[in-house]
């Protein structure tokens, strides 16, 4: 009887520690609680589906009330709300703060979003406790581990610690945000301006910004005008606006990141008092800008002539060219290069190009360009471009006088007309290439014959036209050796020394035949 005494005793004991554990898991009462429907107690719920005592609180700033929660170490009882900020806790935590706010109470934080009906207000006194346990957790490296808080946590069954996870997930996430808001800046697609004359206006490339976070931008020019498309910007500076000379285009791009919300930090004015936060949030962003520069060079009648690769586009060097005016008058003459030439102060007026010569390897242009210069000194109708179309390589064909085929193993030499040898190769199983041949006249010789076939006395001369072709194949034929026939038999000598050699084969087997006879006996 008395151990059953006793026992009870130590479980009245044990139910009166729980609670007390439970009441110090609450957070700290406050002198200032909510009006009307809650008692002076300030006791919400007590049991249920939240395991502590829990007070509301509000703080009456500029004339709202906001919700307050706490956020420093457990001390004292708060003795009035003489509110001011504090810098109690860093920038990236804060904004983990208000995130949890935001995804525990709602964007609208104020007392006004909790109705005063009695199953309502318990609903909402819900959201703001496991508001606040998710705050004491996320906050836990700034706070004394206690047995409070572990107990507190550990009171939470399944779904309420899923949802307190929840909370502290959108904090951390807000935390990472805020740390690549805090750190924005942009870059551009190009650090240069470069200007492209399109009738009487000059036009940039296109200058594209980007940035992690990034949510406006904007930009001015000192001349011209920009033409924004998203993020993108192209500069247009008609030529009217520009004098002669260079002048320096500037890009001036401000761009703003996006927001993210920052707890408000209040303490209640006391030293060694707890730290409270009130569900006012500041908004932070922040903002960089590039300056991106260009010069445009202009020059009275500065007219440029291309002088293009037919395949490639690039330029070509080594064609003769003629420039002449519509009266037939030269104006210039030069030789093409790696660049196309500009000629300054072309007066306004019709111009013929034409070429005299063409590069080595290139069939000379027949075309004759023609192009206007206005009084501006701009080529009408864009640039100026003559094209030179490659010459063909060459081949050589070596064949057999009967077949056609291509013969193999004869040593042919190639000269030009002043009997220089241009080339010597033995011939192949397919046609020679010589490459390509300046104009002019040619002579084929062979000097081996294949084996099998007769030398050739033949001496083959083409002649190379200025387009580098030729009036018709290349060719030198070779007649296969004939068979000698033996007049008195009909038979050719190869028949012969068949018949021989088979002979000769039949009676050495009888002369071995013979002797294995002899020596099996």
């Amino acid at each position: 009887m008395k151990i059953k005494k006793f026992l009870f005793c130590m479980f009245l004991i044990l139910c009166v520690f729980s609670f007390s554990i439970v009441e110090a898991a609450s957070p700290d009462s406050f002198t200032v609680q909510k009006s009307g429907s809650i008692n002076e107690t300030g006791l919400i719920l007590r049991g249920g589906d939240i395991p502590a005592h829990f007070t509301y609180k509000y703080a009456n700033v500029n004339g709202t009330n906001y919700i307050v929660l706490c956020t420093g170490y457990r001390g004292a009882n708060i003795y009035n709300f003489s509110f001011r900020k504090d810098n109690s806790w860093s920038a990236p935590v804060r904004a983990g703060i208000a995130a949890i706010i935001k995804d525990g109470i709602g964007d609208n934080a104020t007392t006004s979003s909790i109705p005063n009906d009695e199953q309502s207000l318990k609903t909402g006194a819900k959201k703001l406790y496991f508001t606040q346990v998710s705050l004491w957790k996320y906050i836990q490296d700034e706070l004394r581990i206690d047995q409070d808080l572990v107990y507190t946590l550990g009171l939470l069954n399944e779904d309420q610690a899923d949802l307190v996870n929840k909370h502290i997930s959108a904090g951390e996430a807000a935390k990472a945000r805020y740390n690549v808001i805090n750190s924005f800046s942009i870059s551009t697609s190009s650090k240069k301006l470069t200007f492209t004359l399109k009738g009487d206006e000059y036009i940039s490339n296109m200058i594209t910004v980007s940035g992690k976070e990034l949510r406006t931008s904007d930009a001015t020019v000192n001349k011209g005008t920009v033409t924004k498309n998203g993020h993108s910007y192209i500069v247009k500076v008609p030529k009217s606006e520009l004098s002669n000379g260079k002048t320096t285009i500037t890009l001036n791009i401000t761009a703003n990141s996006n927001s993210i919300y920052v707890a408000s930090n209040y303490s209640n004015g006391e030293s060694g008092q707890q730290t409270t936060t009130i569900s006012l949030f500041d908004s932070f962003s922040k903002t960089d800008s590039a300056s991106i520069s260009g010069s445009i060079d202009v020059s009275p009648n500065r007219v440029t002539i291309s002088k293009q690769e037919a395949t490639t586009g690039n330029e070509l060097p080594g064609a003769t060219l003629i420039l002449k005016d519509e009266s037939g008058n030269e104006k210039l003459r030069w030789v093409s290069t790696n660049e196309p030439k500009v000629i300054e102060n072309l007066a306004p007026g019709k111009y013929i190009l034409t070429e005299l010569i063409a590069p080595d390897g290139y069939i000379k242009s027949s075309e004759t360009v023609t192009f206007t210069v206005n009084s501006q000194g701009v080529v009408e109708g864009g640039p100026v471009v003559m094209k030179n179309e490659p010459k063909g390589p060459i081949t050589i064909s070596k064949q057999d006088a009967t077949t056609g085929r291509e013969v193999p193993g004869a040593t042919l030499v190639l000269k030009n007309a002043s009997g220089k040898e241009i080339d010597k190769w033995v011939s192949g199983s397919t046609p020679h290439s010589v490459g390509v041949l300046e104009a002019g006249k040619y002579t084929l010789i062979e000097t081996i014959a294949p084996v099998g076939y007769e030398k050739t006395s033949e001496v083959v001369t083409f002649t190379v036209r200025e387009d580098g072709t030729v009036a018709s194949p290349v060719v030198m034929k070779n007649k296969p050796k004939e068979v000698i026939v033996n007049p008195k038999t009909g038979l050719s000598i190869f028949g012969i020394s068949i018949f021989i050699a088979f002979v000769s084969f039949a009676v050495s087997f009888c002369f071995y035949a013979d002797y294995k006879v002899k020596t099996n006996m």
